[in-house]
């Protein structure tokens, strides 16, 4: 690597030198993030559940890894090739980036423009990363001058035991997530406190809510028959369970589900996501009387609102639109003629369902429920491709607080589906459908699958069927120009992943799930990606830092730190807009605890155990290290003194104040690298 330290040598970099470095470290970044969510994510997903792993011990270990893996590697690379600081500033940028940028952007994306958190996981998640910034302090205590540092600067001494200190406070992390709910019963038991059974009406319905291990009964009445369904006292999704009710449900939707009548037709909530003119287009192909298009109907819609741009007619074949440009995402269109209701919901992936918060964890599909099936469509243009129907339901689970329910295909090799509805008017549509489906059951007979379209998917039998996988190589539907041309810059390394790394999602008809070896295979390629990636990263920034004149500190917790974690804030801010800002926050502060405890603590072990021979590891100048760690605690306390005072609400107005402590963080970073320098 070529030391530019002089401003003799800065100055006679060429320009091709800073573009080259510029555009390799943007690659870096951007290979790293594709490969973990494309490919690393679905296959340690696949290895939990062959493992049964539960999803809280899943999503502290393998799926912690798997989001944090940039990170991690950083680490590593910057301390056993590179020997430098930036993977310490890279994990020390990337907590105050997390805990500030996305929680802001969390917030700003959330229904209501505030997050209502949850006191008991929030509390958890807190406490284990003050625990963290505790640890690392203690780590990050013995400074003395090196005796190979011809200046006499101090040092920062890393012990074997300093890792194994961050280690175990990881284990003991994992301990608490996995026996989290009985850790909270028996402080229940020690305060003296008892769960009672709530109980509520709705519509002539009871539903009643129990302790965990037992069930509630939803019992329903009709003039020819009785039908018993299970709900569980605590919701399905156990990521699910501790997030506020008020996260899902916007006041306009709970001002709008007490005069709701399901035989009209309910718009949108938000006015932006559907416009007067595609229900004028609606209008004029036919749906009036309240007739609205379903799942196989979809198809006949008029192509679009407005004449396609010129350069979308080139690159792309004519289709139909989106569905999300015919319907409005919270519009329930019911047909009178044939009874068919349609609505969106999204559904969760099997290949995400361990991850705690993921971009692909939820799909958008548009569908149709009859008197004996359901069947949806993919929000995508040439949605026909991907038409499902799924051969009846055998029973249903409804979340009324999270917007979430569950049912089974009746096939013999069945599979659950989780499907999430954006409103609660949605939900209760849904929910009033699999019920008559399931009442009809017993006197229909489930439909006929040799009389399906060739483009048509029969659930059931194949559960990977029903998954949503978007090729690499694809060329975008229905994008923006500037997306397109990014598309193509970037084909070549898409290319790449696409035919280097196999992808567990899918999977050949003769193949219900994954076997254990195709993840492992598929592991193992992407973490070749990874280690590339990172290394690219290591030496790009840190030549440019030397380019520059600054740190590779500074370098760590600037840019590299918000390459690495602009995935997490994209991710998160899709699932605050889907009711999960708690879930979000929470997600944040665990990404945190295990950068520092795993992401510091396993590289830091290693070295001195293996490297070092159990010597010492005194290769970090004490840049500001130390102040950056107490300036993350001071961070903390602020959060902590903020949710207190709002009663655990987080708004609008808190993002902003994240913002500016962010901006002000990146300031003081700057000017005391500087003057460290000069």
């Amino acid at each position: 690597m070529v030391d530019y330290g002089d401003d003799e040598e800065r100055t006679t970099a060429s320009a091709g030198v800073w573009i080259g470095l510029s555009v390799l470290a943007a690659l870096s970044f951007y290979a790293q993030a594709l490969v973990t969510e494309e490919r690393f994510v679905p296959s340690l997903n696949v290895i939990a559940t062959h493992l049964n792993m539960p999803s809280d011990v899943a999503g502290a270990t393998l799926m912690a890894a798997g989001a944090s893996a940039p990170e991690l590697l950083a680490s590593f690379l910057s301390l056993f090739v590179t020997k430098s600081a930036l993977g310490l500033g890279t994990i020390v940028g990337s907590e105050i980036f997390n805990q500030l940028v996305i929680c802001a952007g969390s917030i700003q994306s959330a229904r209501n423009s505030r997050l209502k958190l949850d006191k008991v996981i929030i509390i958890r998640e807190v406490a284990f990363y003050g625990l963290s910034l505790v640890l690392l302090l203690v780590a990050l205590s013995d400074r003395q001058p090196a005796d190979d540092d011809e200046l006499g600067r101090n040092h920062i001494y890393i012990s074997l035991w300093d890792g194994l200190l961050l280690l175990g406070g990881y284990a003991l992390y994992v301990v608490v997530c996995a026996y989290f709910e009985p850790i909270l019963r028996l402080f229940r038991r020690m305060r003296g406190c008892t769960d009672s059974t709530s109980t509520s009406k709705k519509d002539g319905r009871q539903y009643n809510a129990y302790e965990e291990g037992s069930r509630a009964r939803r019992t329903l009445n009709t003039q020819t028959s009785r039908v018993s369904i299970s709900v569980p006292a605590l919701p399905f999704l156990r990521q699910l369970s501790r997030e506020p009710r008020a996260n899902f449900h916007s006041v306009r939707s709970q001002l709008d589900l007490q005069s709701f009548d399901a035989g009209t037709i309910v718009s949108d909530l938000d006015p932006s996501t559907h416009h007067e003119e595609e229900r004028n287009v609606r209008q004029e192909s036919g749906s009036s009387n309240g007739c609205r298009l379903t799942a196989s109907e979809v198809s006949q819609s008029p192509r679009s609102r407005s004449s396609p741009r010129l350069w979308h007619k080139v690159l792309t074949k004519p289709s139909a639109p989106k569905p999300t440009e015919l319907h409005g995402l919270d519009e329930i269109e019911r047909d009178e003629a044939s009874g068919n209701v349609s609505c969106f919901l999204w559904q969760q992936s099997l290949f995400y369902n361990k991850a705690r918060i993921d971009l692909n964890a939820w799909h958008l599909r548009f569908f149709t429920f009859n008197d004996s099936f359901v069947e949806s469509v993919p929000n995508r243009q040439n949605f026909n491709l991907r038409q499902l129907r799924y051969a009846g339901l055998s029973r249903l689970e409804v979340d009324d607080d999270h917007l979430v329910l569950k049912f089974s295909c009746s096939s013999p090799a069945s599979r659950e589906f989780i499907l999430m509805a954006p409103s609660a008017q949605v939900l209760e549509v849904a929910v009033e459908a699999c019920e008559r489906i399931i009442l009809n059951q017993g006197d229909l007979a489930l439909p006929d699958t040799n009389s399906y379209d060739d483009s048509m998917s029969i659930i059931g039998t194949f559960g990977s069927e029903a998954e949503e996988v978007t090729s690499l190589v694809e060329f975008p539907e229905g994008t923006s120009l500037m997306a397109a041309v990014f598309h193509v810059i970037l084909l070549p390394v898409k290319w790449l992943v696409h035919y280097t790394v196999p992808d567990v999602r899918i999977l050949p008809p003769e193949k219900s799930w994954p076997q254990l070896r195709d993840a492992v295979i598929a592991i193992c390629s992407c973490l070749v990606w990874i280690v590339a990636g990172s290394l690219a990263m290591c030496t790009s920034l840190e030549s440019l830092g030397r380019l520059m004149g600054i740190s590779d500190m500074l370098m760590g917790v600037t840019i590299s730190a918000a390459g690495t974690s602009l995935p997490v804030l994209v991710a998160s801010q899709a699932a605050a807009a889907q009711g999960m800002g708690n879930m979000a926050i929470s997600n944040t502060f665990g990404a945190n605890t295990f950068n520092i405890l795993i992401g510091l603590g396993l590289p830091w072990a290693l070295y001195c155990g293996f490297a070092a021979g159990g010597e010492k590891y005194h290769g970090l100048r004490d840049d500001g290290i130390t102040i950056s760690s107490l300036i993350l605690a001071a961070v903390l306390l602020a959060f902590v003194a903020l949710i207190i005072a709002s009663n655990f609400v987080l708004y609008r107005w808190h993002a902003y104040v994240f913002i500016i402590m962010y901006a002000a963080y990146l300031i003081y970073a700057v000017a005391q690298d500087l003057i460290t320098e000069y």
